[in-house]
C-alpha cells in the first residue's frame, strides 16, 4: 500500500499513519505531508513528538487553559534562580485570572510551593494529578517525552530506526500518555464552571494545612 502511493509525500504519509496505529506518532509534519520531498529526514532518525515544558512554555502560560494557569500558580517557577523576571510572570498570571480564583491565589505562598513540598504533600489518587503537574513543569516525570522539550530534542542524540527502541519508545508513549491524562483530568475539574473556584479554594486549603507537616 505504502510503495503504491506516486510521491514521497504520500508514500511517508501513509506510512507514519500505519506507524502510529501500531507504535506511537510520528511528527505531524509527515502525516500532513508537509515535509521535504525526499526520505532523509525520516530516515535519519525516529520523528518523533515530544511533549516536554519548556522555558517559553512557562513564559506563555497566559494563553494556556485555565486549569493549567491554576495549577502552575501553586507552584515555584522551575526557572527561579534562573530567571530574574520569574516574579513578574507570576504576578501577570494571577492578574489574568478571574476574581473568585484570584481572591484565594492571594493565600498561596509569594513563591508557590517547592517540587518537594508538592511531592511531599500530594499522595493519593485525588491529588495524582496536580502531583504529576508539580513534576512536569519541573520536568522530573522520570519520562523521556515528558521530560524532554522542542529545544533540548534537536540538540540531543538521535533515536535510531531499531525494533528495540521502537517498541521501547512506544511503551514509554503509552505511560507518558497516561501521565499527562491525569493532569488534564485534574485541569478540568479546576475549571468547572460551577464548581471551580471551590475546588480551587479547597486545593489551597489542603496545601497549606499540610505544608508544615514533616518540614
Amino acid at each position: 500500500e505504502i510503495l503504491e502511493k506516486s510521491s514521497p509525500h504520500e508514500q511517508m504519509a501513509c506510512f507514519a499513519s500505519h506507524f502510529e496505529d501500531r507504535y506511537l506518532p510520528l511528527h505531524p509534519s509527515f502525516r500532513e505531508e508537509m515535509c521535504e520531498d525526499d526520505y532523509y529526514e525520516l530516515l535519519r532518525e525516529i520523528p518523533i513528538i515530544v511533549m516536554g515544558f519548556g522555558w517559553e512554555d512557562y513564559h506563555e502560560l497566559d494563553s494556556a487553559r485555565l486549569g493549567a494557569q491554576l495549577m502552575s500558580y501553586l507552584f515555584e517557577s522551575p526557572w527561579e534562580g534562573y530567571d530574574e523576571g520569574e516574579a513578574g510572570e507570576r504576578v501577570a498570571l494571577v492578574d489574568g485570572f478571574a476574581p473568585e480564583y484570584q481572591r484565594e491565589a492571594q493565600r498561596v505562598p509569594d513563591n508557590g510551593i517547592t517540587l518537594d513540598a508538592a511531592k511531599r504533600i500530594l499522595r493519593g489518587k485525588k491529588w495524582l494529578g496536580l502531583r504529576n503537574w508539580a513534576q512536569y513543569i519541573n520536568m522530573s516525570t522520570g519520562n523521556w517525552f515528558l521530560d524532554t522539550d522542542d529545544e533540548m530534542r534537536y540538540s540531543g542524540m538521535q533515536n535510531d530506526w531499531v525494533k528495540e527502541t521502537v517498541e521501547a519508545m512506544s511503551k514509554e508513549w503509552l505511560q507518558a500518555q497516561v501521565f499527562y491524562d491525569k493532569m488534564m483530568d485534574f485541569a478540568g475539574w479546576l475549571e468547572d464552571g460551577k464548581e471551580g473556584p471551590a475546588r480551587f479554594k479547597q486545593t489551597i486549603d489542603f496545601i497549606l494545612a499540610h505544608l508544615e507537616e514533616g518540614v
